[in-house]
Order: C-alpha cells, then structure tokens, then sequence
C-alpha cells in the first residue's frame, strides 16, 4: 500500500465509523492514528480491514492510544493520565 492509500484507508474507515457512533470522523481518524501508534502490530489487520472491532470493542479507547484530546470538561487529557486514574497499565 502506497502512503497516499493508507490515508485513504484511514479516512474512509473513520468516516464510516464516525457516521455509525454519531461522532465526528476527524477525532476518529485521529484516534486511529493515536492507537496505532501504540499498537504498531495492529496496522496490518487495520489495513487489511481483519482487525476485529466487533469481538474487541473497547480497542480504540482513547486511553489505548498516545495522543492527547480535549475531554467534555473542558481540560486537555493524556492516555498516561487516564490509565494512572483507573490503575492500568501503561501503553
């Protein structure tokens, strides 16, 4: 896959689940990125569209990934942050 393709493939996937969830695509693409990132063993399965969303569905939570976002109250938030808060271990 070329680097243009892959970021077709990341667009297209966000856009679709965004539209499922309600949410905009442009936060899920960047939550794709984010996780990724911190799962490099999960591309392949995300580019091949084998990467099982339905039996993992806690997958792309925010705390799962390694960018920062800006949570409903306001404040600026990092995955360290929340897995400290909820006592997991860290990416």
């Amino acid at each position: 896959m070329t680097p243009e393709q892959v970021i077709r493939k990341i667009a297209e996937q966000a856009t679709i689940v965004a539209f499922q969830a309600g949410v905009g695509a442009s936060e899920t693409a960047g939550q794709f990125v984010s996780f990724l990132t911190t799962h490099p063993d999960k591309i392949d399965a995300f580019l091949d569209g084998t990467l099982d969303t339905i039996s993992e569905p806690d997958l792309f939570r925010s705390e799962r990934g390694c960018l920062s976002w800006h949570g409903a109250d306001g404040k600026i938030h990092t995955p360290a942050e929340v897995r400290a808060i909820r006592d997991q271990p860290d990416a």
